[in-house]
């Protein structure tokens, strides 16, 4: 696991197997968003008010940087061997070269990009003073816009079901049909949701309102909500295990995080639905 520690100006190397910390990293400046390739084993940082993004190998933990611009959002294309990297005050994605260190430019349509998300060859970026995102085809560079709520500002992917969901943070989410580039229905949940996670397998969407301190659940299926958790603290980050179905919600509070304590009755989830074993 890596850790940021904007203050410290450096990551925290955690071994996950025994919740140790085995090295600490110095960065750049400030490190403020992580992406990991799993095929290269490189972990990339993003460093506030520095042009550099900080590189750490995952084999040796050794730091080196390379002057590719502030980013607050990455991503990492490990298929392709690229990463990208958002601006909240850009029009374009930035795209590095793994292998060549070297950088591009994707157009994405407007200013004020927000949240990024990939399935398959498409890039998909929202714009948050409009409601829209943008679809650009990686290979092709082809774009589409595509309209949502008002403030799209997350994104989750489902690959099995080809669609893209959207918290929009005017109160509703956007479900994106992926094939053919366009909005399929719309979801009010109320509030100002800022951050959502999916979990295909239960077929479950899961949306985080931090003004509210609630997080909805949401049926894919059936389009509506099954409950509404409140939590202690306030809920700006969510993250599914798909393996053990468990969630977690980054908290304010005194708690960094929180598991969510998910009871939904088995009628509720309908049939061929729950852990597999």
């Amino acid at each position: 696991m890596y850790v940021a520690n904007s203050g410290d100006k450096s990551v925290a190397v955690i071994d996950g197997s025994t919740d140790t910390m085995i090295a600490m990293r110095s960065t750049a400046a400030r490190p403020y968003a992580l992406a990991i390739d799993e095929v290269t084993d490189k972990v990339f940082v993003s460093n506030t008010f520095s042009d550099q993004l900080t590189v750490i190998d995952g084999k040796t933990n050794a730091i080196s940087n390379v002057k590719a611009g502030s980013a607050d959002a990455i991503l990492v294309d490990a298929r392709r061997s690229k990463v990208y990297l958002l601006g909240y005050e850009s029009d374009s994605v930035r795209v590095l070269d793994e292998q060549t260190d070297t950088l591009t430019k994707l157009f994405a349509g407007a200013m004020h990009l927000w949240a990024i998300a990939q399935l398959g060859s498409v890039l998909y970026v929202t714009h948050v003073q409009d409601a829209s995102l943008e679809a650009i085809n990686v290979e092709t560079h082809a774009t589409k816009t595509i309209a949502t709520g008002a403030m799209p500002c997350a994104l989750a992917e489902d690959d099995d079901r080809n669609e893209l969901y959207v918290a929009n943070y005017a109160g509703s989410i956007s479900i994106i049909d992926t094939r053919n580039g366009s909005a399929i229905a719309t979801l009010n949940v109320g509030g100002h949701p800022q951050a959502i996670a999916v979990d295909t397998e239960q077929r479950l969407l899961y949306v985080a309102d931090a003004q509210e301190s609630s997080v909805n659940i949401i049926d894919i299926q059936s389009r509506r909500v099954l409950q509404i958790l409140k939590m202690n603290g306030q809920p700006y980050a969510l993250s599914v295990d798909t393996r053990t179905h468990r969630v977690f919600a980054a908290t304010t509070g005194s708690s960094p995080y929180k598991e969510l304590k998910v009871q939904l009755a088995p009628a509720l989830l309908g049939k061929n639905r729950g852990h597999k074993d």
